[in-house]
């Protein structure tokens, strides 16, 4: 059995997916797209909510994935590291049995879940979220979950996800952000006409699941947190970190259960043991924030900076911007000709290469500054170094 490489590893650079399109992660082999979920504070914040029974917190601007991990998904994860793996055995002895590529992936459990989306973040350059740690080193089948210590690892607050992850599980307040928020108020149920969905809408009252997507477009784009699949949660269900019952919530919305519950705002879903794998059960991902492409340094701006960490990264994975899987010549090419900012004040973007000044030309100026820049130690590309 291939030991999972979800085990602590370290960071690698800058948080960054390859994008194929807007709102669109290109991760593994396979596309998985997201919505944004604005941290709009809400009324609601400090106070209890439905059947959870905690104190709701406003996430900060994240992003929701649009919908539920598939089976193809799943199966691209196993052919790349393995089937999952550690203690205790009962979170890894079942398969999923859903049916199709495009049906969501079921008996998921926590710690089944949890890996999946460290390979998400590996595979994509960036930190993994969730600690996994072999009892007995070089025995995958020791596996075992922990918490991050704080500082410097966890935020303060929720000890599971580790800071610097770029995907991870939602926790209960971002589902229900996700879900129900329509930009003023919470909805009472996750769909634009706040009405109780019908069959066709949402899988609920059904005798299994349907193809991820089947349904109605919910409130803030994504599709089927009214039902289908229950999707893991990060949190447990009294938000500690460690959980004295290890309990996990599983839902909101399931296709065993009735619309009434699934649907409604109120209703959050049922309790499940975090080793526990069963047939509703599955997960979605969540994902940072997106920042701007091409801005490594996350300052806001694509400039002469974010051109020279890629000349000083090339054949990094997390600074690919055209989504072949590599760092090269053709990213240097796609970042100056398409996402640069000129520095004349009028907004625009792109320009060739060789326009050292950004000002939009490749002319005299330039040339002057290559001149002055040849053979000088410590020149940048705003000082003319073409050597990148």
């Amino acid at each position: 059995m291939k030991k999972m490489t979800t085990v602590v590893t370290l960071a690698l650079g800058v948080c960054v997916a390859m994008s194929a399109s807007a709102g669109a992660d290109e991760i593994g082999g396979f596309v998985m797209n997201f919505v944004p979920i604005s941290g709009d504070a809400s009324a609601l914040n400090g106070t209890g909510w439905g059947t959870s029974g905690d104190t709701f917190s406003d996430p900060a601007d994240f992003r929701m994935a649009t919908y539920e991990v598939t089976n193809a998904q799943w199966d691209a994860f196993v052919a790349a590291e393995g089937v999952p793996t550690g203690t205790p055995a009962a979170a890894y002895n079942s398969n999923p049995t859903a049916g199709g590529p495009n049906k969501p992936v079921n008996n998921a459990s926590f710690f089944e879940a949890a890996q999946f989306v460290n390979w998400l973040n590996t595979s994509t350059g960036n930190h993994v979220a969730y600690k996994f740690v072999e009892t007995t080193p070089g025995d995958p089948t020791t596996l075992t979950f922990g918490v991050w210590d704080d500082p410097p690892e966890g935020d303060g607050t929720n000890l599971y996800r580790h800071k610097d992850a770029f995907y991870f599980l939602p926790t209960l307040h971002e589902v229900l952000k996700a879900a129900y928020w329509n930009g003023t108020s919470f909805n009472t149920y996750a769909n634009a006409t706040d009405t109780l969905p019908t069959p066709a809408e949402a899988c609920f009252s059904a005798a299994g699941t349907w193809d991820v997507g089947s349904g109605a477009v919910e409130l803030n784009g994504t599709y089927d947190i009214m039902g289908n699949i229950g999707e893991v949660q990060e949190n447990d269900v009294n938000f500690l970190y460690p959980a004295a019952t290890h309990m996990h919530r599983l839902g909101p919305g399931m296709y065993l259960v009735p619309s009434s519950f699934g649907a409604w705002a109120g209703w959050t879903g049922i309790n499940n043991n975090q080793s526990a794998e069963v047939s509703y059960g599955g997960l979605r991902v969540a994902a940072a924030a997106a920042g701007m492409p091409g801005d490594f340094d996350g300052d806001g701006d694509v400039d002469a900076d974010d051109v020279d960490l890629l000349c000083d990264n090339l054949g990094d994975v997390a600074y690919d911007l055209d989504g072949d899987g590599d760092a090269d010549e053709d990213d240097m090419i796609f970042l100056i000709v398409t996402l640069v900012e000129l520095q004349d004040g009028s907004g625009r973007v792109g320009t060739k290469r060789g326009d050292f000044n950004l000002d939009g030309f490749v002319d005299g100026t330039d040339l002057a500054l290559m001149k002055t820049a040849f053979g000088q130690p410590l020149m940048d590309y705003a000082d003319g170094n073409a050597n990148c």
